[in-house]
């Protein structure tokens, strides 16, 4: 099972200085316990736009190989 979390990062732009962005890390769960398969840093200032993306990835049970595929057409 994958299960896909918001991780909460403080980020720097050269030109805007610092910022608060959220990213997404996919973990592969299982019964002997769980591991980093992927991780997209820096998807949107947006906490609730990145929760609602990594529940449905997590719902339709998303293979980790497409995260930053499936980023890139929600941000687009």
């Amino acid at each position: 099972m994958f299960q896909y979390a918001v991780v909460k990062e403080t980020l720097q732009h050269c030109e805007i200085g610092p910022y608060t962005g959220y990213g997404i890390r996919a973990m592969k769960v299982s019964s002997s316990g769980s591991e980093e398969v992927a991780f997209v840093s820096d998807v949107s200032c947006e906490q609730a736009f990145v929760e609602q993306l990594a529940a449905l990835c997590t719902q339709l049970q998303l293979y980790p190989c497409h995260l930053y595929d499936v980023v890139l057409d929600a941000i687009s």
